[in-house]
């Protein structure tokens, strides 16, 4: 049972009396680790698309959150954790979101129509910006390629690509070993790069309080949702 991707749901669900409680794992990716995933082939899109994820960090120094190889294109919080950038078709869109490294969940959605972007956060449109069009995506959680890459450090989930209106791929990263993860739309399988089963989590999902919150199973954290 999923109940949306702005919540971060992914995994399994069970209800009794009218309730329901809602588990599932998250990975955190190291920095220190040079942790990340890789897809098994490039993705490449020519026109329209819609591009959706999951996040929480607390890292306010420049992170990526999926790019190319060749650092051409990628999606990266910027600039003291307050800004997302685009960069596609050899354009740089920047959206000032306002602190987004503060370790809540956040969802966000760019949709990309002809040169115009918006991004969503947390359920708001922030603004709509001039873009590039195409754009190649291969690797999660990683600028570059060997020495001098950029690492995240933090939690990447639900990420899912919609081509011209049709979803192509969809990563929930929700695997209680993250050295794999499944496309559970397409064939594109992910590999978990300095990643093993200590790296995953158990989350417990409590939708009474406001902010909603996820808890891990020995309640050592607690990770609110932003825009609950």
């Amino acid at each position: 049972m999923r109940l949306g991707l702005g919540l971060g749901i992914g995994s399994h669900a069970s209800g009794a009396g009218g309730g329901t409680s809602v588990q599932r794992y998250f990975a955190t990716l190291a920095a220190a680790g040079m942790q990340y995933w890789s897809m098994d082939s490039a993705v490449t899109i020519t026109g329209d698309f819609i591009y959706e994820f999951i996040f929480a960090t607390g890292t306010t120094s420049n992170q990526v959150i999926i790019s190319d190889e060749s650092s051409t294109d990628f999606i990266q919080i910027r600039t003291l954790g307050t800004e997302l950038t685009l960069r596609i078709g050899g354009v740089t869109s920047t959206f000032a979101t306002g602190l987004i490294a503060d370790n809540k969940l956040h969802t966000a959605i760019f949709t990309i129509v002809g040169t115009n972007c918006t991004l969503n956060l947390d359920g708001s449109d922030v603004s709509t910006l001039t873009c590039g069009v195409g754009a190649t995506f291969e690797q999660i959680g990683r600028l570059g390629s060997g020495a001098g890459s950029q690492y995240f450090n933090g939690i990447i989930a639900n990420m899912k690509i919609t081509d011209a209106g049709t979803p192509i791929h969809e990563w929930k990263l929700d695997e209680t070993d993250p050295s794999s993860a499944v496309d559970s739309i397409g064939s594109n399988d992910l590999t978990g790069n300095g990643l093993t089963s200590a790296d995953a989590e158990n989350f417990t999902f409590d939708g009474s309080v406001s902010p909603n919150t996820w808890t891990n199973d020995d309640e050592t954290r607690v990770i609110e949702v932003a825009g609950t």
